[in-house]
């Protein structure tokens, strides 16, 4: 491995970190993004100088998330992982459905709180208000956050299209 497949992968683990991920998962990302081919089980461990136990368990949980997926290949009996082709489309969707959580949230509570908004006097009535308050732009926040990534997503696909290639990309700028 050279220097700057290590550094994109320290990277990635420490990104993932931000996110609330473990490192490692970040790690496993940043080796299969900066690999190109499928790698099996084994071949993550000793790149990544860790045990089999958790790249398993990383591995299966990253393919849950379809940040990447199973291949097979001809002639071998080990199971072979490679990165999504739409990864950060995936990465996207699956941070939107933390948005749609907590949206969730917002709904649920919010009719509770405005009921017992409606019903109650004085003092308990101004500390209602606030929660309430907050529910509302909690809710209305995330649906709209919600329908920019919609929107974002759905127009991603015609954008990328219009991406210069490598050579494209290093003479313009």
């Amino acid at each position: 491995m050279n220097n700057n497949q290590y550094s994109l992968i320290e990277a990635f683990g420490n990104g993932y970190k931000k996110f609330g991920h473990s490192n490692l998962m970040g790690r496993v990302v940043g080796l299969m993004l900066s690999n190109n081919g499928a790698l099996t089980i084994d071949e993550i461990c000793e790149a990544l100088d860790i045990t089999k136990t958790p790249i398993t368990q990383i591995c299966g949980r990253l393919v849950d998330l379809e940040i990447i997926r199973r291949v097979w290949v001809k002639g071998q009996r080990k199971q072979h992982f490679e990165i999504a082709d739409d990864v950060f489309v995936r990465a996207s969707i699956n941070q939107s459905k933390l948005y749609l959580d907590n949206l969730d949230i917002a709904e649920r509570h919010l009719e509770k709180f405005l009921i017992a908004y409606k019903n109650a006097v004085g003092k308990e009535k101004q500390s209602l208000k606030l929660i309430c308050t907050r529910l509302i732009i909690m809710k209305e926040y995330f649906l709209k956050l919600l329908a920019a990534d919609k929107e974002f997503i759905k127009s991603w696909e015609s954008e990328k299209e219009k991406l210069p290639d490598v050579d494209e990309y290093l003479n313009g700028r």
